[in-house]
């Protein structure tokens, strides 16, 4: 902030109308000091530690959403079956266009053109197929996704890096994948790309497919290429698993959230003994005869008059302290709650298990 040019002179007790230019965003300000004002270069830039580790938080927020927004490309409307498996290949995707764009540098670096032309064209594909999944032809993903990785590997270890590259290594992830893409009703197609990679991978492994082309890499690139590709694929191969884990642990949680839910539900409306039999065999009829037993039936008298003076969600409140009430001395006696209706509570003494 530029200082006046002069001191601006305050008589003590009174007030002045202006003050300094306050700090801005760009610029660092201090107050003038003795009648000189201090000056700073106008472009200074001071940052707190808070500040910065607000700029990181914001940061891994927005990578965060990013991520997110990728993972769930085309998931709306689909079951929970196919969701867990369609995050997997969109994120499988976005890995395999990041490492790509990784290995083109890298190729840059080797002196191999034609395979970082390779790989330019294949983040163009992977990228097409993350278009597919948000578009909604996840089928067809699957199949461009598959074939064009396994032409990927195949290209660049035949024609260009060779053998020792060791870039044919990612076949291992191809075959784990198949099996976590595909559904059950598609379960033929994982086998035959899987039986493919398992082909592509021993042949240029043991050398049956090798077209005897000097490769245009020294040979202490390859060496590093090959160490790259196998921590990388060994590495997203270890989080897809992880992934699909995760995924399943968390279907599995919610499905026993929801069995618990039910069976609580049941447990209120049933006598434990009578809903166990109802999931036991819900064809066999229930129908049990008892000799000697107490019915208990009570309401709340002037409820009507009661309801009409308060509000709906008292007489809700009101009603929920008294049988909540009411139930706990049900439980306390051994009787069993037949049934509620409006301010009426109808309980059942010696049945379905008879007291003592």
């Amino acid at each position: 902030a530029k200082a006046p040019s002069s001191p601006t002179m305050v008589k003590p007790g009174s007030f002045h109308s202006r003050a300094p230019n306050p700090p801005s965003a760009t610029s660092s300000w201090a107050p003038e000091r003795s009648g000189t004002a201090a000056s700073f270069p106008s472009d200074s830039h001071v940052y707190s530690l808070a500040q910065v580790g607000t700029q990181a938080r914001q940061g891994a927020g927005g990578a965060l959403r990013i991520w997110r927004l990728i993972s769930d490309l085309g998931v709306a409307g689909r079951s929970v079956h196919e969701q867990r498996r369609l995050t997997v290949l969109n994120r499988t995707l976005f890995f395999g266009a990041i490492a790509s764009f990784a290995y083109v540098f890298l190729y840059l670096y080797a002196g191999s053109t034609a395979a970082a032309l390779i790989n330019a064209v294949f983040i163009s594909t992977y990228s097409v197929c993350l278009w597919l999944n948000h578009r909604g032809y996840v089928r067809v993903s699957r199949h461009v996704t598959l074939t064009g990785a396994n032409l990927h590997m195949f290209a660049l270890s035949t024609f260009v890096l060779g053998h020792a590259s060791g870039v044919h290594r990612w076949y291992w992830m191809f075959i784990v994948l198949v099996f976590l893409v595909f559904t059950r009703q598609e379960k033929l197609w994982s086998y035959l790309y899987a039986a493919l990679s398992i082909l592509l991978f021993t042949g240029i492994e043991h050398g049956y497919i090798d077209h005897n082309l000097e490769p245009v890499i020294s040979s202490e690139i390859q060496e590093v290429i090959s160490v790259v590709s196998t921590l990388l694929t060994l590495s997203i191969i270890t989080a897809i698993v992880d992934l699909f884990d995760r995924h399943t642990e968390e279907a599995e949680q919610a499905l026993q959230r929801e069995h618990d839910r039910s069976e609580s539900l049941l447990r209120n409306m049933l006598p434990t003994c009578i809903a166990a039999r109802l999931k036991g065999d819900g064809n066999e009829p229930i129908a049990d005869h008892f000799a000697d037993v107490t019915v208990l039936f009570a309401d709340i008298a002037g409820f009507t008059s009661l309801s009409q003076r308060l509000d709906p969600g008292d007489v809700v409140a009101m009603l929920n302290e008294v049988f909540s009430q009411f139930d706990e001395l049900a439980e306390k006696y051994g009787l069993e709650k037949i049934k509620t209706i409006g301010d009426a509570y109808m309980v059942a003494g010696n049945l379905p298990n008879p007291l003592d």
